[in-house]
């Protein structure tokens, strides 16, 4: 839980390029959960509640600028297919710059190229043992924040 509310706020406060103003405007955050697993559900369950705390009590102030945040959700299936097609709608369709709490390392993989293209913050938590993702030197790929080591060694 602390892990979701650091990465949702990060995503909120380091958004760069904000012009001041009065009116209170709205951030589109994705999230990309397998929603048929346990920890998907959960996942967004505690997103859901951190948006509507943070939305409650006046949303969000950058620079001047006061925002209330719009979490949007995909299931990815815990597949990569889905997941990437669950990306693809968050970044065309919703225009959505920022993304939290990525699972799936099928979903970080098939994302990839897609967030570096275009300049999509990936901001996720977890255990890997995939090398190309815990071993990644590109930053605007995506940004890992709190990792963890494997838990097992399941890929």
């Amino acid at each position: 839980m602390i892990v979701l509310c650091m990465a949702l706020a990060a995503v909120l406060f380091l958004v760069p390029g904000i012009a001041a103003a009065q009116s209170i405007k709205t951030i589109k955050v994705g999230a990309v959960l397998p929603l048929n697993f346990g920890m998907g559900v959960d996942t967004k369950n505690a997103l859901e509640m951190l948006v509507a705390e943070f939305n409650a009590g006046g949303g969000i102030t950058v620079k001047g600028q006061r925002y209330n945040v719009e979490l949007i959700v995909y299931d990815d299936k815990w597949s990569a297919e889905a997941g990437r097609a669950a990306v693809e709608r968050l970044v065309h369709d919703d225009k959505v710059k920022f993304l939290v709490c990525t699972i799936s390392s099928a979903t970080i993989l098939s994302g990839a190229a897609l967030f570096e293209q275009e300049k999509v913050l990936n901001i996720f938590g977890g255990s890997t043992s995939r090398p190309s993702i815990r071993n990644s030197t590109t930053p605007s790929a995506a940004q890992r924040f709190a990792p963890v080591p494997p838990l097992s060694g399941r890929q």
